[in-house]
Order: structure tokens, then sequence, then C-alpha cells
């Protein structure tokens, strides 16, 4: 990222946008008939089925991918939120679907954990010169980091443990205007960067990423800020096996979080990488077999973190977008 889109950015307009969890719904409608008053409120009934009908039909001529929008940056927010492509998927790696149970670096100690969301925001500042709009995305969330401890396996007894989870999200895209206006005022995304998660409590940092596999035989992403074209993001053959080294501080456990096959299933997973040497931990990760965009969250937390029950939640992150086809 250099300085001069930086500056621009800063002079942008803000939009900010109240974060939603995945589990709420942004519209809801309720039809509700008591059962009494026979044919007549049968009619009304009806009326109301008809009423309902007229307004979701003009709803649809009001579609947010049209040209409706007042402004540029109300466009290239709505898609950002609407996320069409996957492209802008961020929170993934949230959630107990993932939850797995390892034996951790104190003796006869065996940790579960995942995180939980409760609250959260975006920032979107969008700058737009001509027909190119340069758009700096932050996010903030908040919630509860559940790490249940337990001495056997099968537990006699499970201990949870809640700490305070805070995360900040940073990344940065480029949008250029075509000549097709019907969707989104003709904006679209040309150029994209990775995420970075940071902790609010954040003492642990990710220094590099080295993939290695038959559609790269060695690459090194040293900086999640890199700006890579939409068409050129890291791109895999269905079921290709990935062979991932992650190099970080001393004192973490390193994670993936991605779609993937593990135990003959195909669905989001949580792989821990082994420790090979100090900072180094590596893994081998098997691509979806259904062709998609989708993001992989390469994830640190200090040791203390799983080994010590009231150390607080201390995180970093790496999130970036990747193809099947």
């Amino acid at each position: 990222m250099n300085n001069s889109y930086r500056k621009q950015s800063e002079k942008g307009k803000k939009l900010t946008v109240k974060w939603i969890p995945k589990s709420e719904s942004t519209c809801t409608v309720f039809l509700w008939q008591k059962n009494k008053g026979g044919f007549m409120n049968r009619k009304l009934l009806f009326a109301g089925l008809a009423a309902l009908i007229l307004i979701l039909i003009w709803g649809c001529e009001k579609s947010p991918t049209g040209t409706t929008f007042d402004t540029d940056e109300e466009a290239i927010t709505q898609m950002m939120l609407d996320n069409p492509e996957g492209f802008f998927s961020y929170e993934d790696h949230y959630g107990a679907d993932d939850t797995t149970t390892v034996k951790d670096g104190k003796a006869e100690r065996y940790t579960a954990w995942w995180r939980q969301i409760l609250d959260g925001g975006r920032d979107i500042t969008i700058h737009i010169e001509g027909d190119s709009a340069y758009v700096t995305f932050s996010a903030w969330v908040t919630g509860t980091f559940h790490l249940f401890v337990f001495d056997t396996i099968p537990p006699d007894t499970i201990i949870h443990y809640p700490k305070n989870l805070g995360d900040n999200f940073l990344r940065y895209a480029i949008f250029r205007r075509g000549t097709d206006l019907t969707e989104y005022r003709g904006w679209r995304l040309e150029m994209i960067t990775g995420v970075e998660v940071t902790s609010d409590s954040n003492t642990v940092d990710i220094d590099s990423v080295r993939i290695e596999c038959v559609s790269y035989p060695d690459t090194v992403i040293t900086d999640p800020f890199v700006f890579v074209d939409r068409d050129n993001i890291l791109t895999f053959t269905p079921g290709e096996q990935v062979q991932l080294t992650i190099y970080v501080d001393d004192s973490v456990y390193a994670f993936l979080h991605a779609r993937g096959r593990c135990l003959g299933h195909c669905h989001w997973w949580r792989w821990r990488f082994n420790n090979v040497g100090v900072g180094i931990w590596t893994g081998t990760w098997t691509t979806p077999l259904i062709p998609s965009v989708r993001m992989a969250a390469f994830d640190i937390l200090h040791q203390n973190t799983l080994d010590d029950n009231q150390y607080p939640y201390n995180s970093n992150a790496w999130i970036f977008p990747y193809r099947v086809q």
C-alpha cells in the first residue's frame, strides 16, 4: 500500500454500517389469523395477501443491484455488503462449527474453544476519482472467546472459561466503473487485498505464509495488504493438496480456518498446524471440490490464551480470498 493511496482514502466519504450477526434476519414478515370470523375474515386475509404481493413486487423493482442508488458510494457499499461473488467475507472463522479438541502445552490438559460475536460495526471509506473508487474497509467485533478445559478423554468434568473478545479488521479494494449500469451503477471490483485481524490486546504477529502445491510450487506472502487483481487471486484445482507453512512469533499456536475435506466430509474446518521449529508451523490442506470464491484464515493465538485460564484473548489473523476452478 503506497502512501498516496492512503492519503486519498483518508479524504474519501465514510459510510458507517451497523454489523448484523449471521444468525439474524434482515427482514421478517409475520402473517397471523385468528380462526373465527368466517368468510369475511378470509376475504380480508386474501386482500392482505394481495397487498403484500404488490409490496414485494414493488420492492423487487427497487432491487439494490439496480440503478436506484442515490450515490456511487451507496452502490459500492451495498455491493460489498451483498458480497455477490464471495470476495468480502471476513468473519467465517467465528463460530462453533469448527470446534476441535487438542492436548495443549500443559500435561494432562485438553482444551476446546470457539469465538462468539455479540456486537460489531463497519466503516467503509470511499474516494472516487473519475471511473476509479479507492476503498478502505475497517470493522470491529466484540464477543466471547469460549475456552473449555478438561483433563481426560472422554472428559469427566468440563470447565468453561469465557474471555472477552475484541477484534479489529482492515482491508483495501479498488473498484472500476464499467459501461453496464444495470447493477450497482456499473461499479465492479478490480483489485483487492487480504484482511488483517488484530485483537484489542495484541502481542503476537504473523511474519509470513508459504504455499507449496502444484499450482504454486513455492509462493511466500509477507504482506496481507498487497493488491491483487480480482482475476489473479490464489487459484487452486478442486481437491488439490496444499502444503502450508506459517512463520510466526514464538509462544503461539497456529491454525487454518477454511473449507476443505476432513474425515471424508467437506465443510468449514479448523486445522491446527504442527510445530516443527521455533516459530515455524506446517500443515496440509485439501481444497474443496466445488468451484467457487472462498476465504481462508491463517490464525494465531498466544499460547497462554489456551494454556492460562486467566490470560486475555490475544490473536492475529491474515485472511485471503481464493478461487477453486
